[in-house]
């Protein structure tokens, strides 16, 4: 298992029980070219911050895939699924409490470094406490791959996932 792509089972489930649009903060070779050939038919939104790296993925644009370099143009709606998997903790922080009561599911990867990767700056302090979701979400789940490897939370205020299984992935709870 490429530690790169350990979020893939939780968002592909994620994305498979909503019929909704999906906006996905961060490109990557293990999420883009794979969301786009899952969300046919309805819109999928790719925001990167890294201009170069968001290069890489301008061949999938099209009037149902949209990429952009910032995320200034967006206006919180409805959404199906939001992806957080960007740049800096602070970045992922300010998404997760702009989009948290906007979507369906959130699906938040590499969030065992929360707790325990050496995080500077603003959103330090609040991710160094986080080890209790729900003071994000009324329902969530943390997911680990069964080969190991980082950890990846789905989460919602809206529906219970309690009942969510995912072949391949164990729950991790803290």
């Amino acid at each position: 298992m490429d530690n790169y792509g350990t979020h893939q089972k939780v968002l592909f489930k994620a994305v498979e029980l909503t019929d909704k649009n999906v906006i996905e903060f961060g490109a990557g070779d293990f999420s883009t070219p794979q969301l786009h050939e899952l969300c046919k038919g309805r819109v999928l939104v790719t925001v990167e911050n890294n201009a170069d790296w968001l290069l890489k993925f301008m061949h999938l644009e099209s009037d149902n895939h949209l990429l952009y370099n910032s995320p200034n143009w967006i206006v919180p709606e409805s959404w199906g699924v939001v992806f957080v998997d960007n740049g800096t903790w602070e970045a992922r922080l300010e998404v997760i409490d702009r989009y948290r009561d906007k979507t369906d599911f959130m699906v938040i990867h590499d969030t065992e470094a929360m707790a325990n990767w050496a995080i500077v700056g603003p959103a330090a302090a609040k991710f160094a406490n986080i080890t209790d979701w729900h003071v994000y979400f009324k329902y969530f789940a943390e997911f680990q791959d069964n080969e190991g490897g980082p950890c990846t939370i789905l989460g919602s205020n809206y529906i219970d996932i309690s009942m969510i299984e995912i072949d391949g992935m164990k729950r991790i709870y803290r």
